[in-house]
């Protein structure tokens, strides 16, 4: 009984911490990939939507094909947002967020026993009958702690170039001064 007793209180601990770091570094990968699309969006020639857009659209709206709306993943928008920093002599984001964000979505997370840390793993495409083994992580809190960390700075040098865009376009109604 108490050896039960300590697993259930290993799990309501890992049940309340788990999750809520995970949830933040989900959380943190779809706001860096909406402002990146954001960002892009900014920077292209012509007719900007409106900020709000995405707030009144409706099921079966037919809109224009842009960064918002395309369907470019998270890799070719980062690459995309760097290029356009580096020709700004201003700091890019770091690239290897593609392949968290893909361990995570594509990975799979098992834990060996119930209070030992979890471990996320990726998987190539499947060559004839087997697969190999891309990625291992150990997934600690404080693991998640760093990324969280990693995926907000990412974000934050992000929204930094959104208010110059937003700055440019306020001054002069163009993004490209901000460049």
């Amino acid at each position: 009984m108490a050896r039960l007793d300590k697993q259930a209180k290993g799990y309501a601990n890992t049940f309340r911490t788990f999750p809520c770091g995970l949830g933040a570094l989900v959380s943190n990968l779809l706001q860096l990939e909406f402002s990146l699309r954001v960002s892009l969006h900014l920077d292209e020639p012509g007719e900007h939507l409106p900020f709000d857009t995405f707030r009144h659209i409706t099921a079966n709206a037919v809109l224009p094909l842009n960064h918002l709306t395309s369907w470019a993943n998270l890799g070719d928008l980062v690459a995309a947002f760097n290029a356009g920093q580096r020709a700004r002599g201003s700091p890019s984001i770091d690239e290897g967020i593609v392949e968290l964000r893909h361990a995570l979505a594509h990975g799979r997370i098992t834990q060996k026993k119930m209070e030992s840390a979890y471990l996320l793993v990726r998987f190539g495409k499947p060559v004839g009958d087997h697969v190999a083994v891309e990625s291992i992580q150990t997934v600690t809190l404080e693991w998640l702690e760093s990324q969280v960390r990693r995926t907000s700075e990412a974000g934050l040098i992000v929204w930094s170039r959104i208010e110059d865009q937003r700055l440019a376009v306020a001054q002069n109604g163009s993004t490209s001064a901000a460049e």
